[in-house]
């Protein structure tokens, strides 16, 4: 899960989208359900200006089969999860007050270094929570969107070549990855930007580097099973 944290009133919509809507889209989806022997882990990642992935986990897992159906639903229980998301919320505030975090945005770089950290053999579900607006030495979309005919030369311009390559060794080692990006409204008042505009052009985007799986929503709630 990754949460933008370059402008404050932005965080503070996600955060409003996380609490009221979270435990539904839990429930809707199933992510968190486990059964003997599978595990769930949570990694929430800040976007900031900063290049690095500062990721923090917790995992929960049914260690093995023939338990009480009291003892799987104990380790199974999502309150680790939860408690982990609120102390990281609660951190991610202060990084909002943070100049040298909200100068800009990395979201292309922090995306596919979190899918390539991602667990071989695991299912991957990432969920980005962003206004979706690069804002970087390579892209300043706050100037202009690309259209979906310059996707390629974005990609070769805005991705690092050694995240790039990392990335296309874990997709040849079998990398599926399903995205959903939780696209917000740029709450930047003095810009005009086109969320439609926005949304084709990371589907270019992340379809020119093999990720098909994406879906887009403006809220939790308006999710597609």
């Amino acid at each position: 899960m990754l949460i933008d944290v370059t402008d404050e009133n932005l965080f503070v919509e996600i955060e409003s989208d996380l609490s009221d809507n979270l435990p539904v889209f839990m429930e809707k989806t199933g992510l968190a359900e486990i059964s003997p022997c599978e595990s769930f882990t949570l990694t929430l990642v800040p976007i900031t200006a900063r290049e690095g992935l500062d990721a923090t986990s917790k995992t929960i897992a049914i260690s093995r089969k023939g338990q009480s159906y009291q003892a799987e639903r104990q380790q199974a229980s999502p309150a680790p999860l939860v408690q982990l998301l609120k102390t990281q919320l609660t951190s991610y505030s202060g990084l909002t007050q943070d100049q040298s975090v909200t100068s800009g945005s990395n979201i292309a770089n922090v995306m596919l270094k979190a899918l390539t950290r991602s667990s071989p053999g695991s299912e991957i579900t990432l969920i980005v929570f962003s206004d979706m607006i690069e804002n970087n030495e390579y892209l300043n979309m706050y100037r202009n969107i690309p259209g979906e005919d310059q996707a390629e030369a974005v990609v070769n311009q805005l991705i690092d070549p050694v995240v790039m390559e990392a990335f296309k060794s874990r997709q040849q080692q079998g990398l599926d990855a399903s995205i959903l990006i939780v696209c917000k409204e740029n709450q930047l008042t003095r810009v005009s930007t086109n969320t439609r505009d926005i949304r084709t052009f990371w589907s270019s985007l992340l379809n020119e580097i093999g990720l098909e799986h994406v879906q887009f929503v403006d809220n939790l709630s308006n999710i597609n099973q």
